[in-house]
């Protein structure tokens, strides 16, 4: 019997290797069969710590750009309002001008020139409206309060220490010195006209201040952009799955499944056969 016993401890042997081969094969298969189905080379942490630890740093730096990013849409937003209101008091400003050189004239009389006050006072009202009440998100945005204050930032990267300082805005001033002046005299007709060259100077300067960020932030967008697109690729070239490799692996690995199932049931009925002859 002693002799008997040993015998069968080869084929003991082999069927226990045939086995331990199997479950490896269909562990593998496993892993392959989740990385086709998720489309990722990495699905837990354990299948590559420092590749997953890469991934996930890549995944936060682009969390980070697209925050900064909207950030910057916001901002980008706000000053084209800003803009478009200091443009639109621009017009106005010149309209009162040519109201003013009219007035100006020695060939017209006061009744004429009272007519004429009435337009120029009317477009003044309309720049102190404009000024008091362009805004942003419930924000003013050209009174030199809120984003127009001259001290607001904005955050244009993942590091929050790279940030654009935004332009002071503050129409709300020459509007007020706008409303005090008349046309109604030839005099102050002529005061007028040179208390709007001044009003124009200033406008036409903020405006060109926020054209210069509108552009600067406009960089910055299209540099994080290429920066989140980079990131994002980066982070795909880590974590997920080469779908042609991952298809050749699994017809590998089904091959390798097929045989070590085949071996395995061979080493399983020779020794049944071996054993079951053994007790004959």
């Amino acid at each position: 019997m002693d002799v008997q016993g040993t015998g069968s401890q080869p084929f003991l042997t082999g069927s226990k290797k045939s086995e331990n081969a199997l479950s490896k094969t269909n562990r593998q298969l496993e892993k392959i069969l989740c990385r086709l189905a998720t489309a990722r080379r990495i699905n837990a942490a354990n299948a590559d710590g420092a590749g997953d630890g890469i991934a996930e740093q890549l995944t936060t730096q682009v969390r980070e750009f697209k925050q900064a990013s909207q950030k910057i849409s916001d901002a980008s937003a706000a000053l084209d309002i800003a803009q478009g209101a200091g443009t639109e008091i621009s017009d106005l400003l010149d309209r009162q001008h040519q109201l003013a050189l009219q007035a100006s004239s020695g060939t017209l009389t006061d009744t004429q020139r009272s007519a004429l006050n009435t337009d120029y006072q009317a477009f003044s009202q309309e720049i102190g409206r404009i000024a008091d009440v362009t805004g942003y998100n419930q924000q003013s945005l050209t009174n030199g309060s809120g984003p127009g204050s001259g001290s607001s930032q904005v955050q244009v990267g993942a590091d929050e220490a790279n940030t654009v300082e935004l332009p002071a805005v503050n129409f709300a001033s020459l509007a007020k010195s706008q409303q005090a002046t008349s046309i109604a005299t030839a005099s102050q007709a002529e005061a007028a006209l040179g208390t709007i060259a001044q009003a124009l100077a200033t406008v036409n300067q903020q405006i060109s201040n926020l054209g210069a960020v509108i552009d600067r932030l406009g960089s910055a967008g299209d540099t994080l952009s290429a920066a989140m697109i980079n990131s994002q690729a980066a982070e795909s070239v880590d974590r997920d799955d080469d779908v042609a490799t991952g298809l050749a692996d699994l017809t590998r690995q089904q091959i390798m499944q097929e045989g070590a199932m085949r071996t395995f049931s061979r080493y399983s009925e020779i020794t049944q056969n071996h054993i079951l002859g053994l007790l004959q």
